[in-house]
């Protein structure tokens, strides 16, 4: 796990922003709550095991504002990004004026944008 977590890191591709993202929403991890995605992260021996779902509904919100606050482009081909798909999807449901927070994120609502 830990080569492949090298691997991703020290990969040229994906620079911009998600590699920071990424480690953002496993920082999370230092001071998680239950109703903020405790459920999804599960601690024995001294080893974490983390559901992808803790991680997708940060990486969702930390994209939020970069999405509908800062109208930032990601992408460097005409195709949009997959995130950005996502969160127009469910744009209604979460808002575009302010950033949903981590505990709207984890509700069973939005299990399928994760």
């Amino acid at each position: 796990m830990i080569s492949e977590f090298n691997r991703f890191f020290k990969s040229k591709m994906l620079a911009s922003t998600y590699k920071p993202t990424l480690a953002k929403c496993l920082l999370d991890l230092g001071d998680y709550v239950e109703e903020e995605g405790g459920n999804w992260v599960k601690i024995k021996d001294n080893t974490y095991t983390v559901d992808l779902h803790f991680v997708a509904a940060r990486f969702l919100r930390f994209y939020h504002p970069l999405r509908f606050t800062f109208k930032l482009r990601q992408q460097a081909t005409p195709n949009r990004i997959a995130i950005y798909e996502i969160l127009e999807k469910y744009s209604e449901q979460l808002g575009t004026k302010s950033t949903p927070s981590k505990k709207q994120m984890c509700k069973e609502q939005f299990s399928q944008m994760r």
